[in-house]
């Protein structure tokens, strides 16, 4: 992208067809092509969403076994998913998975006792 098309050909009289100033001015060619994709990009909506972890130790039960997750607020309106993920010293595979989810909060339960013990990062998204 050319000086030319960010800022216009300044004062020439019949050639600034990009707008803009010449020097230190846009014109609608940058308002287009580099504003606008920035602006669709970003998520006004919500600015941080809820997020934390929990802890699990060696032998963590199997469900029905739940680590409960309550949200300082309830995200009433709001159709959320979680992602989830391990930092653990093994893999336990995907042997966890989000349960009971409402507008409170949800669990994080497993399918089989753990062998390891480890922590899971939840962060909430909106879709």
């Amino acid at each position: 992208m050319t000086t030319s098309l960010l800022f216009g050909p300044g004062n020439t009289v019949g050639v600034a067809y990009y707008g803009g100033s010449g020097y230190n001015h846009p014109g609608g060619f940058v308002a287009t092509q580099v504003y606008r994709p920035l602006i669709q990009g970003t998520l006004w909506y919500e600015t941080q969403l809820p997020h934390g972890q929990i802890n699990f130790g060696i032998g963590t039960p199997a469900y029905p076994f739940v680590f409960p997750v309550t949200f300082a607020t309830p995200e009433v309106g709001v159709n959320y998913t979680i992602v989830l993920s391990l930092e653990a010293a093994g893999n336990i595979g995907a042997n966890y998975w989000v349960l009971n989810k409402t507008t409170a909060g949800f669990g994080i339960s497993f399918s089989s006792p753990t062998a390891i013990a480890g922590i899971i990062k939840w962060q909430m998204t909106s879709r």
